[in-house]
C-alpha cells in the first residue's frame, strides 16, 4: 500500500532527473514566444512612431497652408478696402463722371482684340460750358477739349504700386511691365481686365493684392418686368418701349412679349433672373453655357441710378410730379400757402412762365433787315427765347398727344408760335390738339443763313 501511494511521486522525480526530449521542447517553445512578442511590440511601436511623425508633418503642412490662405484672404480684404476707398475718394463726389477707357480709342473690328485696358474705368471732373454765364461775361470761346484731357481727368480705378501712375490719362494705352493679376476674363466676364499687383511686406513671406472697378451703368438691362398691356395706348409703345429689345443681340434671343402668359413671365423676370448666369434657366433667352460669360460685356440684370447734379453737386429735382399736374394746377401762382416754383413774374414778356436761366433780352425775337433796294424785308427770328419750365413740361408730355386713342389716327398739332415771349403770328394750321413747339430749329438755321446772305 505504501509503495503504491508513493509511485507517482517517484515517477515524477525520475522524469525530472532524466533528459527527456518533451521537456526540452517545452522550454524552447516558451523562449521563442517571448522573442516573437518582443519583435511584434517593436514593430508596432515603430509603426506608431512613423504614423505620429507623418501626422505631425501633415499637420505642419496643413498649418502652413492655412496660414498662407489666411494671409491671402487678408490681402484680398485689404485689396477690397483699398478699392472701396479709392472709389469713394475719386468717384464719391456728385461732381464726378465715370467712363470706360474704350471711349477714348477706336472701336475694335469684329473678331479682333480690343485695345489694352479697354474695360478700365476712368474718373473725370464734372464740367459744363455754362453758356449763359459766358454770354453775360462776354466770354464766347469754349474749350471743349481741356475737360476731356489730362486737365479734367482724375484717375483710373485700378491698382498699381505707384499711386501716380493710374492718374495719367495715357496709362490706358500702356502695357504694364510689372506683375499683373487677371481679374476679369472674357470667357466669364465678357472682357479682359488686368491690374498690377501691389506688394504687401510681410515677415518671411511675400504677398500682394490687386483690384479693379468696373461699372454696370453702361450696360443694357435684360430683365425689366413691365407689362406693355398696361400702357396708355398701344401706339405709344414705339415711342417709349418699356422692355429691352434683344432681337439684334448676337448671344440672346428676344423672349416672346405678346399674350397673357408671356406678359406674366416678363413681370416675374426681375425676381427670377437675378444674375446673368440664371439666364440659362429661362429657355426663351436661348443662352448656352459657352456664351453666358460673354453677356457681361453689354448686358446686366442690375440697373440702379441716382439723379445727381454732376456739375454743381447734390441731387437733381424730380419734376415728373409737377409736370403730371393739370394745366390749371401747373399755371397757378400758388398751391395753398406754397409758392409755385414753376411760375415767375419776371421778365414780363414771358407772361408768368419761369425761364430756366436769366435771358439776355426780354424779347424772344431778333430782327435781320434784308435791304435790297428798292425793296427791303425785315425778318423776325425767334432765337433769343430762353426755354421755360412750360417748355420742358410740353416736351415731357409729348407722348400723350402723339396719338388720339379714342378717335384713332395721328394727332395734328397747332403751332401758332415758337416762344411765349415772341409776337404771335396771325393764323394757324388746323388740328385736333394744340401744342407749343419745342425747339425752333428751322428758325435758327434760317437766321444763320440770313446773316451769311446779308
Amino acid at each position: 500500500m505504501n509503495n503504491q501511494r508513493h509511485a507517482p511521486a517517484l515517477v515524477a522525480r525520475l522524469f525530472a532527473a532524466s533528459p527527456h526530449p518533451f521537456r526540452r521542447l517545452h522550454v524552447s517553445w516558451r523562449r521563442g514566444f517571448t522573442l516573437i512578442i518582443t519583435i511584434s511590440l517593436l514593430v508596432l511601436l515603430t509603426i506608431i512612431a512613423v504614423g505620429v511623425l507623418s501626422l505631425s508633418a501633415i499637420e505642419l503642412r496643413r498649418s502652413s497652408t492655412l496660414e498662407s490662405r489666411s494671409v491671402a484672404m487678408a490681402n484680398a480684404r485689404l485689396g477690397l478696402v483699398m478699392a472701396l476707398n479709392r472709389l469713394q475718394m475719386e468717384a464719391g463726389d456728385d461732381r464726378r463722371i465715370t467712363a470706360d477707357s474704350s471711349i477714348l480709342t477706336p472701336a475694335a473690328a469684329a473678331g479682333t482684340t480690343p485695345s489694352v485696358n479697354s474695360a478700365a474705368v476712368g474718373v473725370w471732373n464734372g464740367w459744363s460750358p455754362d453758356l449763359a454765364a459766358r454770354a453775360r461775361s462776354g466770354t464766347a470761346t469754349v474749350d471743349y477739349k481741356a475737360p476731356k484731357s489730362q486737365t479734367g481727368f482724375r484717375t483710373w480705378l485700378v491698382s498699381h504700386p505707384s499711386e501716380q501712375a493710374p492718374r495719367s490719362l495715357s496709362w490706358r494705352a500702356q502695357s504694364s511691365p510689372g506683375q499683373l493679376a487677371e481679374l476679369f476674363k472674357k470667357q466669364t466676364s465678357g472682357f479682359d481686365l488686368f491690374a498690377e499687383k501691389v506688394p504687401v511686406p510681410q515677415k518671411n513671406r511675400s504677398g500682394s493684392f490687386a483690384w479693379a472697378v468696373t461699372q454696370e451703368n453702361t450696360k443694357a438691362r435684360i430683365n425689366i418686368g413691365a407689362n406693355d398691356e398696361k400702357r396708355i395706348s398701344l401706339d405709344d409703345r414705339m415711342q417709349a418701349p418699356a422692355r429691352p429689345n434683344l432681337s439684334l443681340s448676337a448671344f440672346l434671343k428676344h423672349p416672346t412679349s405678346d399674350g397673357g402668359s408671356n406678359a406674366e413671365k416678363w413681370e416675374k423676370r426681375p425676381s427670377i433672373i437675378l444674375n446673368l448666369g440664371q439666364t440659362l434657366l429661362d429657355e426663351e433667352y436661348s443662352v448656352t453655357p459657352s456664351t453666358v460669360g460673354s453677356l457681361a460685356l453689354d448686358y446686366t440684370t442690375t440697373s440702379a441710378s441716382l439723379l445727381t447734379n454732376s456739375v454743381k453737386g447734390g441731387l437733381k429735382w424730380d419734376l415728373t410730379t409737377g409736370f403730371d399736374m393739370t394745366d390749371s394746377e401747373f399755371a397757378a401762382t400758388t398751391w395753398g400757402n406754397l409758392k409755385n416754383p414753376f411760375r415767375s413774374t419776371t421778365p414780363r414778356e414771358y407772361k408768368g412762365q419761369k425761364p430756366l436761366w436769366s435771358p439776355l433780352q426780354t424779347s424772344a425775337q431778333t430782327r435781320v433787315l434784308m435791304d435790297f433796294p428798292p425793296a427791303s424785308v425785315n425778318h423776325k427770328f425767334v432765337v433769343n427765347g430762353v426755354p421755360t419750365f412750360d417748355t420742358l413740361r410740353s416736351y415731357y408730355r409729348s407722348y400723350r398727344h402723339l396719338y388720339n386713342s379714342t378717335q384713332g389716327g395721328t394727332t395734328a398739332f397747332e403751332r401758332p408760335y415758337s416762344h411765349i415771349a415772341s409776337d404771335i403770328v396771325p393764323g394757324r394750321p388746323f388740328g385736333v390738339k394744340t401744342h407749343p413747339s419745342i425747339a425752333p430749329v428751322l428758325d435758327r438755321i434760317n437766321f444763320i443763313l440770313s446773316i451769311y446772305a446779308k
